[in-house]
């Protein structure tokens, strides 16, 4: 990271309570009401233009303990202008107290809005609060603090509120372009900043440099994470020290702009191999409408068309207008099989060979016979523009073998677990949950935690708002969404809420394609009955 640094010493960003005159008010109702005249000289989120000070309708929050061990917090009256003086360097606040403890010390807090009601600083507005305006900081975020013990009925004079915050001013630049044009600050509209557990998201609109207040970083990591509404771009700049109580300006971060993830794939990354090579899943099973020929993803990770039932249908499968369970290589490119259109039905393996010949996987050749190849209508709706299935070895690596999953409910190199989501929905819905690179995922954002890595009969469960929270970092869920035999005659749809077989691009067996299957307390990354309908979940490479 490049930057300048301007600091001013603690002794000069700090606010003083220099109280003059301390008034103590009994009331009726047996609460205690303290007027303290107080001070105040420059702070750390000082504008260009001059020294911050006290406003009209400011407030000084006081955090106490009640004589019966609570703990309570004093929000003063509001700032009158006859409350301030001394060009705002100068003001008096009236805070009431109800039973208070005067054995034990108390916190100042300003401004009033950075204590919560239990006690706490409010870190939450601070993580989320900002506009990257340095007047916002000002105003709400310059959080000073201070810990003073009663003197009899009264508190000390003469104290000292120290800046707990640093504050810095940021540019952002494109890496990869030269120049002033490469400067894209006034063009970002959303903006992260994270060290640690310390994540603060950052609203803008045409900043022309941005403003963000943040904990102190004793040499640590810091990510920047930016966007402008059509492209992302991300910084990690290691070994930071930011202090306590000081301002940091012209600091220019030269980010680096993410690749656009693809139409409808998902955000999550997933390691499918020793070499490291990743891809991301679509965002739902994959269907196809005989009505219009259309090939599409299901809107929700979660959906499912076929229902159980024996017969499923008496005549032509392909009279359903819409399927998703698919024989082997049923792309409906006639790349030489016998049954390719995807509602084939036939109960001989050898008709849904690819390219005619028991020994070929769907990628060769044309490519023709892996569904990928198909326009996707809400996958970009190109023929050919990269979406494939999975390979049976990278079902394996995926499900037996990645390391590079995060922490999820303490389980370390987290890969995949059996669940059921959307719990409050009708029972909810059973299948796979599996876990991107590097994602932590703690026991309390799900209703119950179950075995990682590990068959344990849907032993995890969480509700629809905690799913939508998994899937938005990016976890993918692969639905019981069961599997589909027969032929004209009668075709039988079996074990929808129970097993799922997704099918992989390489064939296994001459009677079988290779596919994944799971379901209670089991898990099968093998091979399948060519003749049989599986599910199909499409992936894009990484680029």
């Amino acid at each position: 990271m490049r930057h300048n640094l301007t600091i001013l010493s603690i002794a000069a960003l700090s606010l003083f309570f220099s109280c003059n005159k301390m008034e103590t008010i009994q009331n009726p109702d047996g609460s205690i009401t303290v007027t303290a005249s107080v001070s105040m000289a420059q702070t750390k989120a000082l504008t260009p233009i001059g020294e911050k000070t006290f406003a009209i309708n400011d407030q000084l929050a006081v955090i106490y303990k009640k004589d019966n061990g609570s703990t309570a917090v004093a929000i003063s009256e509001k700032l009158t202008s006859s409350d301030i003086q001394r060009s705002g360097k100068y003001a008096k606040f009236r805070v009431t107290f109800t039973d208070p403890d005067k054995t034990q010390s108390v916190t100042y807090v300003y401004p009033a809005n950075m204590a919560k009601n239990d006690g706490d600083i409010n870190n939450d507005a601070l993580y989320s609060g900002q506009d990257g305006t340095l007047s916002k900081i000002a105003s709400s975020f310059d959080l000073c603090t201070k810990v003073v013990s009663w003197s009899g009925s009264s508190l000390p004079e003469g104290q000292t509120l120290v800046n707990q915050l640093t504050v810095a001013q940021f540019t952002f630049r494109d890496g990869a372009i030269d120049g002033d044009s490469g400067n894209i600050t006034s063009s970002l509209t959303g903006l992260t900043v994270t060290n640690g557990s310390d994540e603060y998201s950052v609203t803008l609109s045409s900043n022309s440099t941005v403003w963000v207040a943040m904990k102190p970083i004793t040499t640590g990591d810091i990510e920047f994470e930016a966007t402008d509404g059509s492209n992302n771009y991300t910084k990690t700049v290691t070994g930071q020290t930011m202090s306590m109580g000081t301002l940091y300006s012209n600091i220019t971060v030269s980010m680096n702009k993410v690749p656009s993830i693809p139409t409808g794939a998902l955000s999550g990354k997933f390691t499918i191999n020793g070499s490291g090579n990743q891809v991301r899943f679509s965002k739902g099973n994959l269907q196809y409408t005989k009505s219009t020929s259309t090939w599409s993803f299901m809107e929700q990770q979660y959906s499912t068309v076929e229902t159980n039932a024996s017969p499923y249908c008496t005549d032509d499968y392909g009279d359903k207008d819409v399927v998703s369970l698919f024989g082997w290589a049923t792309s409906g490119y006639n790349h030489g099989a016998t049954c390719y259109q995807p509602y084939s039905t036939n109960t001989t393996c050898s008709r849904y060979y690819a390219y005619g010949n028991s020994s070929k996987n769907l990628y060769d050749q044309t490519g023709q016979a892996d569904w990928g190849y198909n326009a996707i209508s809400n996958g970009g709706n190109t023929e050919n523009s990269g979406w494939r299935t999975l390979t049976r070895d990278e079902w394996v690596y995926l499900f037996n073998t990645r390391t590079t999953g995060g922490t999820v409910f303490g389980t370390s190199s987290a890969r995949y677990a059996h669940a059921t989501i959307r719990t409050d929905v009708s029972g909810g819905v059973n299948g796979m949950i599996l876990f991107p690179d590097g994602l932590s995922i703690a026991a309390s954002e799900v209703t119950t935690a179950g075995t990682v890595n590990d068959n344990s009969a849907w032993g995890t469960k969480c509700t629809s708002t905690q799913w939508t929270a998994l899937a938005a970092k990016g976890c993918v869920f692969l639905p019981a969404a069961g599997e589909r035999f027969g032929d004209n005659d009668g075709v039988t749809v079996r074990l929808v809420g129970s097993n799922g077989c997704y099918w992989a691009s390489t064939y296994y067996t001459t009677d079988n394609g290779g596919h994944v299957a799971f379901g209670n307390n089991f898990l099968s990354p093998y091979g399948g009955l060519r003749r049989s309908g599986h599910s199909v979940r499409l992936v894009r490479d990484v680029e």
